[in-house]
């Protein structure tokens, strides 16, 4: 079915799991390294994703442990809510998750070896495909385009968290001591929070602040930590290395939201399309990849400029004025978390939207912005 005598997979997070399960599927026999002794662990993503995104991995609904209704938005002393009256998001067991993509490679006779390093530096011209699914590491020590590092903090609530309704995503915003990123609150069921951020400067001064969480309990013994980066370079060019007969999926690659940082329903629409290429002949799926999301990524780059360029106050004003014109309502309503650019292109129709391009005109990625929708 392939020229290639076998196929390897580094990593075996969600990316090379995907894949994995993907390939078995298909008739291939892929085999899977993972550096770590154990699936699953260290965890780095916040677990919220789209119910498109449920539905196309057919994740089991004992995964999902919590749902979402909306968001509410904090910008300083600004607080705003969108609310729909049926889920917009779910917080999935992320740990389960990958224990359950392990389960399905292998009791459908797949092999995982475990404590195997990737190395990076070594070509590989024998005649295997390789596949670098190995994460953000590759996507840092490769030098493939920006990433921030990532703090999450997990705990039991006790009762410090009733500012965040725990039915809608919290996202918060202070220029003040994180200009590089939002941060975040979201319950993911049992009373147990997450809460995390991502910047250059002190993650723990930025989440305790943001947040309003007592730094002090923030570093103790009853939180669970979990560190990573989040990647904001966007996706590399090509996710084919011709000459050392290697492929890119998911962090590796750069596959993730340049607007969030969120890369699940990317990575599962890329296996797809890998595993298409392929049966075809080529294992290239870049061109494929590209055609669905290569308009979706130039707008949330110039989103990511804008949010770096613009100022709290003049981010407070906008937003004002999308929630008093129920712009913010709309956006959720009509919008997808997974694709941006629809929700915009259809915010763009709305008369009130005006007002914020007046406000806005005076960013040159704003004008760029407006002119791509």
């Amino acid at each position: 079915m392939t020229g290639f005598s076998r196929i390897e997979i580094f990593g075996a997070g969600p990316a090379g799991l995907t894949l994995a399960n993907k390939l078995l599927e298909n008739g291939f026999e892929p085999i899977v390294y993972e550096s770590n002794s154990v699936v699953g662990k260290p965890q780095h993503c916040s677990g919220v994703v789209s119910e498109m995104f449920v539905n196309e991995a057919g994740i089991p609904r004992s995964l999902v442990r919590n749902k979402f209704y909306g968001v509410e938005l904090w910008i300083g002393d600004l607080h705003v809510k969108a609310v729909s009256t049926v889920p917009k998001a779910y917080a999935i067991d992320r740990y389960r998750y990958e224990l359950w993509l392990e389960e399905r490679f292998i009791s459908s006779g797949g092999e995982i070896q475990f404590n195997v390093e990737f190395n990076y530096k070594q070509p590989n011209r024998d005649g295997r495909l390789v596949v670098d699914a190995t994460g953000a590491r590759s996507y840092i020590v490769n030098n493939r385009g920006e990433a921030l590092s990532a703090l999450q903090v997990i705990f039991q609530d006790n009762d410090g968290m009733s500012r965040y309704d725990p039915k809608l995503a919290s996202i918060i915003v202070d220029k003040t001591v994180n200009p590089d990123f939002f941060s975040w609150a979201i319950n993911i069921g049992n009373g147990r929070w997450k809460v995390g951020s991502a910047s250059n400067a002190n993650l723990w001064d930025v989440i305790s602040s943001a947040v309003h969480i007592d730094k002090q309990f923030l570093m103790g013994h009853s939180v669970e930590r979990l560190y990573g980066h989040v990647i904001v370079g966007g996706p590399v060019e090509r996710f084919f290395i011709p000459s050392i007969n290697t492929l890119l999926i998911g962090d590796s690659a750069g596959q993730t939201k340049v607007t969030t940082g969120g890369g699940l329903y990317y990575l599962l629409a890329a296996s797809n399309m890998l595993v298409e290429s392929i049966k075809e002949g080529s294992p290239d799926y870049t061109s494929k990849f590209y055609k669905v999301f290569r308009d979706e990524y130039r707008l949330q780059k110039l989103l990511r400029n804008l949010f770096l360029k613009v100022s709290q106050e003049d981010l407070k004003e906008v937003i004002d004025i999308m929630s008093k014109k129920e712009l913010f309502n709309t956006m959720l309503m009509l919008g997808d978390m997974d694709f941006h650019m629809t929700s915009l292109i259809k915010l763009a129709l709305d008369r009130d939207f005006l007002k914020i391009a007046v406000k806005m005109s005076k960013y040159i990625e704003f004008s760029m912005l407006f002119r791509s929708i």
